[in-house]
């Protein structure tokens, strides 16, 4: 039976009461109609309503049926005139009445232990909804704190965007001023001179307006490394040998108290990269080593073969699985900051002093690589140095090796002047100078 219905006719004392007489007097009745064959046992039809009275009514209602019973068989059955001496009338009242009290004491402990249950169950189930609305209420919060999240991410991200690109224009504008005010400048002063029919150091002017030219074309070079639009000449590169060579001609741009060492493992694969871009990539590795080790140390480049695993593309999920050549190249100098790191391979960026650098090195290495299908990585920590990893992608298939330096046949040169070239160009400026250069060389 339902412990609310229970509990709602304990807490109605007068109903209890009311069902502790009409359960005794059913009772009573039930004696009356049986009495020969419940002589011997004159109590037992008044248990069941002492244990049902006491079940729903409480206590008050459980005792007033027990001594309602008393009454009712002492007065009725046993009453003569005289009150009961015998002692098995005295014995069998005080057995009824203790087994009495006693059921009522236990019906009431146990009935107080259930609805104590049912209490803490009912507030436990409202702890439970109170606590699933506090977790959708704190879910719903932290949905709405991970969108501002992300916006915010995505706000910083385009701003990071915009500095770069601000950073990045800047650079250009500044460098570019500085090389066009070389070549505007000699050129206007070369034209003057020739105007008033004076050529001495024409010749020097014309030189440093070419050096000013040249070095915009290696800044735009540099340009298109890192947005890896640059025009590669691939070949294939057997990569031992090539390294090899490198350190003798690297020696030549460090200080004298930097040496350089190289660890070349064994049966180290081949590459099919642009080899001019790949001693330009570790040249700029190792100046910024030497930079950064003021009072002497140590460059060390290795390679070796690499297999690039799924452990490592967890970490590094842009970077497609294979086998790789790793080159790092190490120096023993004074590292960089976390910040510092952060920004490394952005272009124009430089912890140098102003005139010590473009900051275009490490984003052109950065560009050249990502160009030729590898992967960059830069390990670094103040006082303990730094180290930049290159995987490039190892070369399996056939192609043949590209040689800018095999010599035209001969008499080719000669019949190719006798030859009509048409020149395609959509800038005027450049159409001219393109059509003058081909007169000059005779066509």
């Amino acid at each position: 039976m339902d412990l609310l219905l229970i509990a709602g006719l304990r807490r109605n004392s007068m109903l209890g009461f009311v069902f502790s007489v009409v359960t005794v007097s059913l009772a009573f009745i039930l004696r009356l109609a049986a009495a020969d064959y419940f002589d011997p046992f004159p109590y037992l039809l008044f248990m069941p309503p002492v244990v049902i009275s006491a079940f729903f009514g409480g206590i008050g209602p459980g005792l007033l049926s027990l001594f309602l019973s008393c009454a009712l068989v002492q007065f009725h059955l046993y009453w003569d005139g005289s009150p009961p001496f015998t002692a098995v009338q005295v014995i069998g009242l005080a057995g009824f009445i203790l087994n009495g009290i006693i059921l009522i004491a236990l019906i009431d402990g146990l009935l107080r232990i259930l609805a104590e249950k049912a209490d803490h169950e009912r507030q436990l189930l409202e702890f439970r909804a109170q606590f699933d609305r506090m977790v959708e209420e704190r879910t719903e919060q932290l949905k709405l704190e991970m969108s501002e999240h992300v916006s915010t991410q995505s706000q910083m991200r385009e701003l990071q965007k915009i500095e770069t690109i601000g950073q990045l224009t800047g650079g250009l504008a500044h460098d570019f001023n500085n090389m066009l005010a070389v070549i505007i400048g000699s050129l206007d002063i070369a034209e003057r001179r020739l105007a008033r029919g004076q050529s001495d150091e024409v010749a020097t002017l014309l030189g440093n307006a070419r050096d000013g030219a040249k070095r915009a074309a290696s800044l735009t070079s540099r340009l298109l490394a890192f947005s890896r639009r640059q025009t590669l000449r691939p070949e294939i590169v057997d990569t031992a040998t090539h390294l090899e060579r490198l350190p003798e001609m690297l020696a030549r741009h460090l200080e004298p108290d930097i040496a350089i060492e190289l660890k070349i493992a064994e049966g180290l694969w081949p590459l099919f990269a642009d080899p001019a871009q790949l001693e330009q990539a570790i040249l700029n590795l190792v100046l910024n080593a030497g930079d950064a080790m003021p009072e002497g140390g140590l460059v060390t480049i290795s390679a070796e073969n690499a297999e690039l695993d799924a452990e490592y593309l967890k970490e590094h999920p842009e970077v497609r699985p294979g086998d790789y050549i790793r080159i790092a190249v190490s120096d023993t100098g004074i590292g960089m900051a976390p910040k510092v790191i952060e920004r490394v391979f952005d272009p124009f960026f430089t912890t140098k002093g102003p005139g010590n650098g473009a900051g275009l090195g490490l984003s052109q290495v950065f560009g050249w690589v990502k160009q030729t299908g590898g992967h960059i990585r830069l390990q670094s920590a103040p006082g303990r140095g730094t180290t930049v990893f290159l995987y490039l992608p190892r070369h399996t298939g056939q192609a043949m090796a590209h040689d800018p330096a095999h010599p035209l046949p001969e008499g080719v040169a000669e019949r190719m002047r006798d030859e009509v070239v048409l020149v395609v160009e959509d800038e005027d400026n450049v159409r001219h100078m393109t059509v003058e250069a081909l007169r000059e060389l005779g066509y």
